[in-house]
């Protein structure tokens, strides 16, 4: 059977999408004569706007426009008008395999760990101590039957390079991006902190670059945002404004959340802090150098994607890591790079 057309199925957050990257366009080089779509939630679409792998992207508003059995009969009509061929799955809710099945998709892969696991055709061993971007490939890989090495790059136009240059050329060098926010209240490393080390990396000649969604306004509130070397972009910019800024930074500061798979594929160097959630889950970033900074407690990890509050009430995961000790790893990563002196 010859593969025409082919759907990708990631109804899940930003960070998700973007390490979806490397199976979008490999297997766009797999079948190069195919149609590719995404079904993805309206939030994300943006990261594929220029992407020349993606033949058209399909919103999946689920909590809003596409709520219930309506929006979700809907969802499934339009996909069965477009007769695909075979559709990889990676992410694992029962929702998202029984829009593939019930699309009438022939060839339906997925991991064996999905909760729609018996709506598949094709299972895939759901490894737990690689990288997402390597579960993601083996999907493609158990297909074809080959090893995939996979590349992580998000594609940008002309114009969002030239604005985020035009960003970085107003700031004395270096210039680190700095991401305080996170869907989730447990992953955010406290926002004194940031104030306290925001305002060290000042007084050290050190720019910023603040960066984050509508949601994160609030926080960026109390940090000291009133200085000539800082620069506050925070719901300024899109996705890939966000990310081409990130790109022409030296150093991204952030949190496990989306920001540090944005730098993975812009080839930034990381310092991500981890607290609820660790990097074995395999959201650490991907190919670049990079630093994790953590605290060793027994209650790690609580949870995969981090919770609304910590499930002890101290969160020490979070305040035990000093705004000293992010300093100190930024200055030594920026000397050993002779970024600065």
């Amino acid at each position: 059977m010859s593969i025409n057309k082919v759907l990708i199925i990631h109804t899940a957050f930003i960070g998700d999408l973007v390490l979806l990257a490397p199976l979008v366009h490999e297997t766009r080089k797999a079948f190069k004569d195919a149609d590719v779509h995404i079904l993805g939630i309206p939030l994300v679409a943006g990261i594929y706007e220029h992407d020349p792998a993606v033949t058209r992207f399909i919103a999946y508003d689920k909590k809003n426009k596409d709520k219930g059995c309506a929006g979700f009969y809907r969802v499934v009509q339009t996909l069965k008008r477009e007769k695909y061929d075979l559709a990889l799955i990676p992410h694992r809710s029962l929702r998202s395999a029984l829009l593939a099945k019930l699309a009438r998709v022939p060839k339906r892969i997925g991991f064996d760990q999905s909760a729609g696991s018996f709506l598949m055709t094709h299972l895939v061993e759901y490894k737990q101590h690689i990288h997402e971007v390597e579960r993601n490939i083996s999907l493609l890989e158990s297909y074809l039957n080959r090893k995939i090495e996979p590349k992580l790059t998000l594609i940008t136009s002309d114009a969002q390079k030239q604005k985020a240059g035009q960003i970085i050329e107003k700031l004395n060098k270096p210039v680190i991006a700095v991401a305080p926010g996170s869907v989730w209240f447990t992953k955010r490393w406290p926002t004194r902190y940031y104030a306290a080390l925001i305002s060290a990396l000042l007084r050290a000649n050190i720019s910023v670059i603040l960066l984050g969604g509508p949601k994160d306004r609030e926080l960026v509130k109390t940090l000291p945002t009133n200085h000539k070397n800082i620069l506050n972009l925070v719901d300024q910019l899109s996705l890939l404004e966000s990310a081409q800024v990130i790109g022409n930074c030296s150093l991204l500061i952030s949190n496990d959340s989306a920001p540090l798979h944005l730098a993975s594929a812009m080839n930034t160097s990381v310092i991500a802090i981890f607290g609820p959630t660790v990097p074995a889950f395999g959201f650490y970033p991907y190919k670049v150098d990079y630093k994790t900074i953590q605290t060793n407690l027994e209650c790690r990890p609580c949870g995969m994607h981090g919770s609304a509050e910590c499930p002890i009430k101290t969160h020490e995961c979070m305040t035990a890591i000093k705004p000293k000790r992010i300093f100190e790893e930024t200055i030594t990563y920026l000397k050993q790079h002779r970024l600065y002196e």
